[in-house]
């Protein structure tokens, strides 16, 4: 801890500070991924996704978090509804109705511990 204090914390030197780095809010929250309503979100749309990215894309002419898996099939996977899945094809048509299906990549997530409660006995 001490060996923080002395070097400080500088987001400035985890984040890539381009032109293809943008900060959101999350308007929902999500269990699983860690993310709490409200939330700040780093998104860079520099980075390659890989398999499990946490992204943000364009489905229906919103922006939405989802999970991108890229294995078995590629698909966008509800952060908490782990059955709710959004295929490749469909992915493919938001891209020719003009949108980039795949905006950025969450780089980074950080939440307020002030006002939220935080479950110290996760159940199993």
């Amino acid at each position: 801890m001490r060996e923080m204090m002395e070097q400080g914390v500088d987001i400035n030197a985890r984040v890539n500070a381009s032109a293809a780095t943008y900060y959101m809010r999350s308007g929902s929250s999500s269990v699983n991924a860690g993310v709490r309503e409200g939330a700040l979100l780093v998104v860079d749309c520099s980075i390659t996704p890989v398999h499990v990215s946490i992204v943000i894309a364009a489905v229906n002419g919103r922006y939405v978090m989802r999970r991108l898996l890229l294995r078995e099939r590629t698909a966008l996977q509800h952060l908490d509804r782990l059955n709710d899945l959004i295929d490749a094809e469909s992915l493919e048509n938001e891209q020719q109705d003009g949108d980039a299906a795949i905006f950025g990549v969450i780089t980074y997530i950080i939440n307020e511990a002030q006002t939220h409660e935080f479950d110290i006995n996760p159940c199993i």
